[in-house]
C-alpha cells in the first residue's frame, strides 16, 4: 500500500505540473511485486536488477501519464485502492493482467477512525 500511495502522490504532483506549465512531462509509473537482486557498488550506491525490476519498467513504459500495477501487486491492495483493468502484458512466464490505479478508497481514508472504534469496542 505504501508503494501505491507514493505512486499516486507522484502522479498527482506531475499532473499539477502539467496543468500549470507549457512544457508537459511524459511519465509512467509501474508497480510490481517480486524478488530483487541488489548489487552494492560502493558505499551508498547500489543497483537493483532482476525480473521484478524489468517487469516494473515494462509496466511503467505502458502507463502513459498514469499509474499501472501488475495483477500480483494490485491483488494485494485492491480492497483499499481503486482501479480498472488496463489490458495485459506479455512476459517470459505468460501474459499478466495490468490495472490502472486511480485512487485510494474510503477504507484507507477512514483507517484511523476505524482503529479508534475498534479500540473502544475492546
Amino acid at each position: 500500500m505504501a508503494g501505491v500511495k507514493a505512486a499516486l502522490n507522484i502522479h498527482n504532483a506531475l499532473e499539477g505540473y502539467n496543468l500549470k506549465l507549457k512544457d508537459k512531462l511524459e511519465y509512467g509509473i509501474g508497480i510490481n511485486t517480486g524478488e530483487l537482486i541488489m548489487s552494492v557498488n560502493r558505499a551508498m550506491q547500489y543497483t537493483a536488477m532482476g525480473n521484478a525490476i524489468a517487469l516494473a519498467k515494462k509496466v511503467a513504459d505502458m502507463a502513459k501519464n498514469g499509474v499501472y500495477a501488475t495483477q500480483n501487486s494490485y491483488s494485494r491492495v485492491m480492497q483499499e485502492a481503486q482501479g480498472n483493468s488496463a489490458g495485459k502484458i506479455n512476459t517470459i512466464n505468460g501474459a499478466i493482467e495490468l490495472y490502472s490505479v486511480k485512487s485510494i478508497g474510503a477504507r484507507e481514508a477512514y483507517k484511523s477512525y476505524l482503529n479508534d472504534v475498534l479500540k473502544r469496542i475492546k
